[in-house]
């Protein structure tokens, strides 16, 4: 399993209007952006870890730098985000929640959080297209 590191203070909107899913959530746990959220049956969010049973469901990805417990942050369910590393993933590469807390992987161990993208740009930038349905409501991708 392959680590895909993201970088908090980079995480950001590639297409910042009209074209995201992002929400809202309170966190029960310091987040910081890039890192996968799940949400408790307390209605609150923490990190995403893909063997541990209850947190095992991916709701979002971080997108507010840094959260304390307590707070209000905002995450994206569907839409293009700078500020994960994605050098040495393969363009169309499927991208998933990691057993790390908050972590993503290019390992197809757990759910697909997403997919590698090539921007318009005469470097074909890649960026992560974030489109999380959970188990039971399927994704587009497969």
């Amino acid at each position: 399993m392959t680590t895909i590191a993201a970088t908090a203070r980079q995480i950001a909107l590639v297409f910042p209007t009209g074209f995201n899913d992002v929400r809202n959530g309170i966190s029960v746990e310091a987040l910081t952006g890039g890192q996968v959220v799940y949400q408790t049956t307390a209605g609150v969010f923490g990190l995403c870890e893909t063997d541990q049973g209850a947190k095992d469901e991916p709701r979002g990805i971080c997108l507010t730098e840094a959260v304390a417990a307590g707070q209000v942050f905002s995450y994206i369910v569907k839409g293009a985000i700078y500020g994960v590393t994605l050098s040495g993933e393969a363009y169309d590469g499927l991208v998933y929640a990691s057993s790390t807390a908050g972590g993503l992987s290019d390992s197809a161990v757990a759910e697909v959080v997403g997919r590698v993208i090539a921007l318009a740009d005469a470097d074909k930038t890649k960026v992560l297209y974030v489109d999380i349905r959970g188990k039971d409501g399927g994704l587009d991708f497969n």
